[in-house]
């Protein structure tokens, strides 16, 4: 079973260890787009032995347009040679708990694109400890925008069709879709409210105009306070996540 993985990074020197430990379990190929990070980004992805890092210029803004563009094609030079792909963010980690075995039984049953359910992960402070991310954060909850169309046959897909933030797909081509609870899309971005409030901040001054003027990801704009709000939100609804359900 061959797998490639494709994403793209800016600045996320805290979450890269995690994801790089938990995809390399299962996957030949990490193909990392660096967005210009000034952080350690680009060495850690250097130096891991999955990885090939490439570099993609959208003028120093996060621009949608360009992600778009990116997450849209970036992975149909995987068809003929990889069983399946997946598209995704550095905060977003694909978890089944056999997922060799699950993709394998796809395949024979004909599925072109599994369904993750997804979730928001919750915790009061950034991780600690040095295996999985989800060994130490266990609570979220289910958040139906981050169900998202991440891993798909690339040669079945003609077109993913990703709208924004790819919360949205619109697949094209041999479309055999399936939802299964056991696969999970674990969203790891409410981290301490210190964190989540300096990254709101950062992605707020890389906004596009592009971006602003079609209010994308405009949760970025909001005040400490509305942040603040909105984590005490998350952690109140955050209850522990079995992963092998």
């Amino acid at each position: 079973m061959r797998i490639h993985l494709y994403t793209i990074c800016w600045n996320e020197r805290t979450l890269l260890p995690y994801f790089l430990r938990h995809y390399e379990q299962f996957c030949e190929a990490i193909i990392v787009y660096d967005n210009g990070s000034n952080d350690e980004s680009t060495e850690i992805v250097a130096a891991h032995r999955l990885c090939e890092l490439r570099h993609v210029d959208s003028r120093g803004e996060y621009d949608e347009s360009v992600l778009m563009q990116i997450k849209g094609n970036a992975w149909k030079e995987s068809r003929g040679i990889a069983d399946w792909v997946i598209s995704c963010d550095v905060d977003e980690l694909l978890y089944h708990p056999d997922m060799m075995g699950f993709l394998s039984e796809c395949r024979e049953s004909g599925v072109t694109v599994p369904i993750p359910s997804g979730f928001q992960m919750v915790a009061t402070m950034l991780p600690q400890n040095t295996g999985q991310i989800y060994d130490g954060i266990r609570n979220g909850f289910p958040d139906p925008a981050y169900s998202k169309r991440v891993i798909f046959n690339p040669t079945a897909i003609r077109e993913i069709n990703y709208g924004p933030g790819c919360h949205h797909a619109r697949p094209e081509g041999d479309v055999r879709q399936l939802a299964d609870p056991a696969l999970k899309l674990l969203h790891f971005k409410f981290l301490g409210l210190d964190y989540l409030t300096a990254r709101y901040a950062e992605m707020h001054q890389r906004q596009s105009k592009y971006n602003r003027e079609r209010e994308f990801g405009i949760q970025y704009s909001w005040d400490p306070q509305r942040i603040a709000d909105a984590f005490a939100w998350y952690e109140q609804q955050a209850v522990p996540i079995d992963l092998n359900a």
